[in-house]
């Protein structure tokens, strides 16, 4: 149990602390002292921490000013890893710079955490220790990561300058992700597991490290005694992402991998792009569900500081909204020039509050949202799963729950009130959304989804114009008045492609079915 002595009040709302890390060998006991800095703007040389508490049943103690402190084994380890052996070492680690136990505290440091992160000279990466695989998984990425800069530039240069130029121009991306290292055609099935393993550390699925990996002009990824830079883990993050569709060869070696969920959040967490929409934190919510929060209430907080930007190329029709970098400034300050760049705030007008339970979170976000955006969009993200909440109403969103379903009101593809506002009515009380609405008829029939079966369109043809996946397309593109192919490119980078894609054509293909056997 850590005694409350170790902290002191924080003098302002802009003050922070800094571990001191004692330096030692490697058998000598770890010790730190806090120190207290009047203004994170003023702080000075630090690292900060990116990791996973780990079990919080599984503890150490440590020294902390001279007293025990209690923190997990894993936040443990990876301050013995950043130790110094003849110099401290300032460091920011959350489980010991903030104190957990002061709740007003912890929601005041939780609004400056993305500019302690911002402001650190240099952020680590914790993922564990590794096993023998960390070497081997490490150097593929290496050659993948430095195959890909070759690929943009011709030249191995700079993974961080390689990255801003896939932000600047959308071209190169396509360009680096349709290619064929032909270093890695005769990789083995063996060696994709390898990397596969290394992108499924906890660290890649948890939901705060989206913004401790934002802004930070340097970035190394640490595992055991290896270490990367971030870059070209997100490089190779990417590149992997495409080369199950892309190569016959590494099509095969790559089959059994469960699945590509490590990697699209790796790539997730530096590109963060944030679909078109009238309300883009709504829609970052819905990006983010499938990453990790020990609370609930986290789904929401750890997403309330990220400002995006709407980018405007000189083709109107493809416009993505994207949060804006320093680093990325900082790199490419010369093709950034071709870009409109302009702020759009994606945060609704409230702060980080523990006090609030999940719910109260949650029915915040829909009714600010209402408001806000003078939309009624949330509705199509509250879906309802077998894990239905009774206490909460039905037209408010469990951010915390994954996808599970397909849903048919796909808000990025159908738009039937826009240019209207929603007329709101007096609710008789917090559970009740009353709107004003149009009576169009009565469900009179529930039935399961019929799922689009590839299977199909492989044995239509080869021309995909005459395939089930060809006609599926044609028809839909009628129906919402050919504004499909429009919102593929706008939300491209969003991680929006075969999943969505899949979702849309099991959709109508139910309606379709569904009205044969009416017709009948």
């Amino acid at each position: 149990m850590s005694s409350p002595k170790i902290y002191s009040s924080l003098p302002s709302i802009t003050s922070i602390r800094l571990l001191r890390l004692d330096s030692g060998d490697v058998d000598d006991p770890l010790s730190c002292s806090l120190i207290v800095v009047e203004d994170y703007a003023s702080a000075p040389e630090y690292h900060a921490l990116s990791y996973c508490w780990g079990d919080a049943k599984d503890k150490v103690e440590l020294l902390c000013n001279g007293m025990p402190f209690s923190a997990t084994k894993n936040l443990r380890s990876a301050l013995l890893c950043l130790r110094k052996k003849t110099v401290s070492e300032l460091v920011w680690a959350d489980a010991i710079c903030i104190n957990q136990k002061d709740g007003q505290e912890r929601n005041q440091q939780l609004s400056v955490m993305k500019q302690i992160y911002l402001l650190a000279s240099r952020v680590f990466i914790w993922i564990g220790h590794g096993d023998e695989t960390t070497g081997p998984a490490m150097k593929l990425i290496r050659t993948i990561g430095h195959g890909c800069c070759k690929e943009i530039h011709g030249s191995d240069v700079s993974p961080i300058l390689c990255l801003a130029s896939l932000r600047s121009d959308p071209d190169r991306t396509q360009r680096v992700t349709s290619t064929n290292l032909t270093e890695l055609v005769e990789r083995t099935r063996i060696d994709w597991q390898l990397i596969w393993k290394f992108y499924q550390s906890a660290w890649f699925f948890r939901v705060w490290v989206i913004q401790e990996v934002r802004g930070c002009m340097e970035i190394s990824l640490l595992c055991g005694e290896e270490e990367i830079e971030w870059e070209l883990v997100v490089l190779a993050a990417n590149w992997v992402s495409h080369a199950f569709d892309r190569d016959p060869k590494i099509h095969w070696t790559m089959n059994y991998l469960p699945s590509f969920t490590g990697f699209q959040n790796a790539f997730f967490m530096w590109d963060q792009s944030c679909v078109r929409r009238e309300a883009p934190f709504l829609a970052l919510l819905n990006l983010v569900r499938r990453f990790h929060s020990t609370d609930p209430r986290d789904k929401v907080f750890a997403l309330l500081q990220h400002p995006i930007l709407q980018t405007r190329t000189h083709d109107q029709n493809h416009r993505t909204a994207i949060e804006y970098s320093p680093k990325l400034a900082h790199a490419v300050s010369n093709e950034i020039s071709q870009f409109m760049l302009f702020a759009r705030v994606t945060h609704l007008d409230f702060k980080a509050d523990y006090e609030m339970t999940v719910g109260e979170v949650y029915r915040r976000v829909a009714l600010d949202s209402i408001h806000s955006y003078r939309s009624l969009e949330v509705l199509c993200y509250a879906w309802q799963t077998q894990h239905l909440d009774v206490s909460l109403p039905s037209w408010i969103p469990r951010w915390d729950i994954p996808f599970d379903i397909r849903t048919v009101l796909l808000p990025f593809i159908y738009d039937a009130a826009e240019g209207t506002v929603p007329q709101l009515r007096p609710s008789p009380n917090l559970h009740t959304l009353t709107v004003q609405g149009l009576n169009l008829g009565q469900i009179l029939e529930v039935d399961c989804v019929l799922r689009f079966d590839k299977s199909l369109a492989r044995t239509a043809g080869s021309n995909k114009e005459q395939s089930t996946e060809g006609l599926l397309m044609i028809m839909s593109r009628i129906l919402v008045q050919d504004r499909w192919q429009e919102d593929i490119s706008l939300e491209i980078a969003a991680r929006r492609s075969h999943e969505n894609l899949e979702a849309h054509f099991a959709d109508f293909s139910a309606f379709l079915l569904s009205q044969v056997m009416i017709s009948k």
